[in-house]
């Protein structure tokens, strides 16, 4: 009992008013701001919320001990909802008999509760276990319990609940805090963002988006401008956030009555969002941060807390302020997030190295208008948030190859060997370091359980999502590795919450969309209603229930890329005049650009027709990879097929993946090749990346030094480097191709060396390619 005392005295001191040399040490204004806290959640669970019977508290434990450690050092306090202050102190030890693995704290009266087995659901007889406070509370009191074992020092401690059922009130406030890209940007009367006409229109440029850039230093370019509001429905029938908004009106909310908005600034820096200290000096009413949007509804509502809805990066910037800002965790009920980066995104890399046309693109078969690329990658090389949303180290933890994975550094795709890529790609610095030190371990493992507030987590978990930039020998751009996810963000990423509930949506979801998604909506709102109703069909709660199986194709260089089901439904850059966005006809697919390169992902329990149109003359090359429960098990692979500006080509994909390419040359609707695969890779293979090496040996008869008095013969070959450790990923050699004397690249054959007959000087290039399509960088 010794070890009793010193906790309970501890506990007292603590948790108690006292006066001490006439130093009054006050106590919180609120109770709801007692922390909830564990040390020994495996001994003692609290399972579910509180519940009332016949208007009084329940607290059901489940209680995990061996049968000679069932000693439970309990103490229990009534504190003053007005002042907080502990009107009555019950301790005792109380023995859990062996084989109640369940219990319950029961109220019988507003100063007496009982000891349960929830089991038998009746009384525990032992000492201790009925209990009557000499204090005479009133409705408005709140229990708090501390429980410690005798054998050893761990300890459980709850905030307090009310012992009488709280009575009906009115709506808690709800607030929606919207994601990247999520908040209209004006400057003055211009819209900036998103001006979609003005994006899709191929006669003018997107430079009059050039204001929204920061400078170098992170901070705005341009300070005049304003977000007036968040994306409701920016483009006819583009549903953002007005499905959600809709959803809560349907159930009684009225706008800024009991239902808020929080457009911000999503290019700034996410802490400074949250809580920025420096406008802390001005009125209430002209903060911008969401801190102070809080404060704004609780003034304006009378309401002791609100209910959050936080979308994509908003699911981050609600868990920034909850991590730096303790004091907010007691203003908030129920969190619900959606789609929330916790690991950060690929994606974000993909914008800084590459651009994004952020699926704003459609074409008429003719010309092509869509948001430029390299405008995105300039105006976002220097915010704060797109280098925020960059993979933790967290997000290496379950995907192996990282989010940028370099040939040049195969064994060294590390978090920090990500960090130098980037800035050996000339991407800010400081902004990187910024970026890491945002993502500390403490704040990426921050447990939303700890905090007391109902926490719900939900994410997509079978849409094709950008999972690695695999950079490619002698490419100008990378390889993209689908992963599962909602289309922006890796499940691996927004499965990274702890201590929520966790919903997960299977097939189609439109990451930009999701709080408008026929599915999330009604599922959300649910959520901070209340209403207890099975989720809809496509939500889960089993993670082991989502799949990730489909077929990713790849074409590279002068090509266009549709991809149609069986039903027509289409995937590929949008032929529709009254949409503006990337066709995702099919539920579950994506669609992504780099450059000239063009990828899909198209989910299983489809047939599939894949249409290639040349843009250009030239060569390309296309790779269909079967994946299956997330992992690459066959790819075919066809290497540098040679077309005119007007060929077409069509594909069937089949189940053996060993499908056969319809090519019309002239484009006169006649096939006039039918091309195999160059080779087909297995699981192993093809994750080959590394290129091959050649070398060239040289015949004849020797004069001087460096001079043949003969024909010289040429012999070249080549060998695809085995890595130790990764030897079964060797895919082994394709073909060499050689140039002499600057004339056109013919296919080297070890039975017709390379014949120099001509006198005088010559030049020799040549280089091979291994069955996975990776060159070797021309030696010459």
């Amino acid at each position: 009992m010794k070890k009793f005392f010193i906790c309970l005295v501890t506990f007292v001191f603590i948790f108690c008013p006292i006066l001490v040399k006439g130093m009054i040490v006050a106590p919180p204004s609120s109770c709801s701001d007692y922390n909830w806290w564990e040390i020994d959640g495996n001994t003692y669970q609290l399972i579910g919320l509180p519940q009332y019977d016949h208007g009084l508290l329940v607290l059901h434990f489940a209680f995990n001990a061996p049968d000679d450690q069932r000693d439970i050092n309990f103490l229990s306090q009534l504190l003053a909802q007005k002042d907080c202050a502990g009107k009555g102190n019950f301790s005792s030890t109380v023995t859990i008999p062996a084989g109640v693995n369940n219990f319950s704290i029961r109220f019988n009266s507003n100063n007496s509760f009982s000891f349960y087995d929830d089991t038998s659901n009746i009384p525990l007889a032992c000492d201790g276990c009925s209990n009557i406070f000499s204090a005479s509370p009133l409705n408005n009191y709140k229990f708090k319990v501390y429980f410690s074992n005798n054998f050893n020092n761990d300890a459980v401690e709850l905030k307090p609940f009310d012992i009488n059922e709280p009575a009906p009130q009115d709506k808690i406030p709800v607030l929606i805090i919207p994601g990247t890209l999520g908040s209209e940007v004006d400057k003055q009367t211009e819209v900036l963002w998103p001006d979609i006409p003005r994006m899709i229109d191929p006669t003018k440029s997107d430079a009059f988006m050039d204001p929204l850039a920061f400078n170098e230093d992170g901070t705005a370019v341009d300070t005049s401008l304003t977000m007036p509001d968040i994306l409701r429905e920016p483009y006819k029938g583009q549903h953002f956030y007005d499905g959600i908004i809709q959803s809560f009106k349907d159930q009684g909310y009225q706008e800024n009555t009991d239902l808020f908005v929080f457009p911000y600034d999503w290019r700034d820096d996410i802490s400074k969002i949250a809580h920025n200290e420096m406008e802390r000096p001005l009125p209430l009413d002209k903060r911008t941060d969401l801190a102070s949007k809080i404060d704004q509804i609780l003034l304006a509502t009378g309401a002791n807390k609100i209910d959050i809805v936080a979308h994509s990066q908003g699911g981050l910037l609600a868990k920034r302020l909850l991590f730096d800002e303790t004091e907010y965790q007691s203003k908030i009920r129920k969190l619900v997030l959606v789609g929330a980066p916790y690991f950060g995104a690929p994606n974000s890399a993909k914008v800084l190295l590459y651009g994004d046309n952020l699926g704003v693109s459609k074409s008429d078969g003719v010309i092509r208008g869509q948001l430029d690329p390299g405008e995105i990658k300039k105006i976002s090389q220097n915010m704060p948030s797109v280098y925020e949303l960059l993979p933790s180290p967290s997000y290496f933890i379950n995907q192996p190859l990282g989010y940028i994975y370099d040939h040049d550094k195969f064994y060294l795709n590390t978090y920090q060997k990500s960090l130098d890529y980037l800035k050996q790609n000339n991407l800010n610095s400081s902004l990187i370091d910024g970026a890491s030190s945002f993502h500390s371990v403490n704040f990426d493992n921050f447990n939303f359980g700890a905090t007391g507030i109902e926490t719900f987590n939900i994410a997509g978990c079978e849409q094709g999502t950008i999972g690695t930039l695999v950079e490619k020998a002698n490419s100008d751009e990378p390889e993209i590795r689908f992963t599962a996810g909602d289309g922006t963000v890796p499940i691996t990423s927004a499965n990274g919450v702890v201590g929520a509930v966790n919903y997960y949506v299977t097939g189609a979801v439109d990451h930009a969309k999701m709080l408008s998604n026929a599915s999330i909506m009604p599922l959300v709102t649910d959520l901070i209603t209340g209403v207890i109703l099975p989720p809809p069909s496509n939500v889960v709660t089993d993670f082991s229930q989502c799949h990730f199986n489909g077929t990713e194709v790849t074409v590279h260089s002068p090509v266009e890329l549709d991809a149609y089901d069986e039903n027509g439904n289409h995937v590929g850059i949008s032929k529709d005049d009254n949409s503006p966005f990337v066709d995702l006809g099919v539920p579950g697919s994506q669609y992504e650009e780099i450059g000239h390169n063009k990828y899909a992902f198209l989910p299983s329990g489809h047939t599939y027709k894949i249409e290639l149109n040349a843009t250009d003359s030239g060569n390309f090359s296309f790779n269909s990879s079967v994946i299956q429960d997330g992992n690459i098990t066959n790819t075919a692979h066809y290497d540098s097929v040679a077309i005119t500006a007007s060929s077409t080509a069509q594909i069937n994909l089949n189940s053996q993946n060993n499908q056969v390419i319809q090519l019309d040359i002239n484009g006169d609707g006649v096939t006039d090749q039918a091309i195999k695969p160059s080779a087909i890779l297995d699981e192993n293979q093809s994750q080959d990346i590394i290129p091959p090496i050649s070398t060239s040996t040289i015949s004849g008869l020797m004069g001087q030094d460096g001079f043949y008095r003969s024909n010289a013969t040429v012999t070249l070959s080549a060998i695809d480097p085995v890595v130790e450790g990764k030897e079964s990923e060797t895919s082994g050699i394709l073909k060499i191709q050689y140039s002499l004397d600057g004339g056109e690249y013919q296919i080297y054959s070890s039975s017709s060396p390379v014949s120099v007959a001509a006198e005088g000087f010559h030049s020799l290039s040549f280089f091979s390619t291994d069955r996975a399509g990776n060159n070797e960088e021309p030696q010459t």
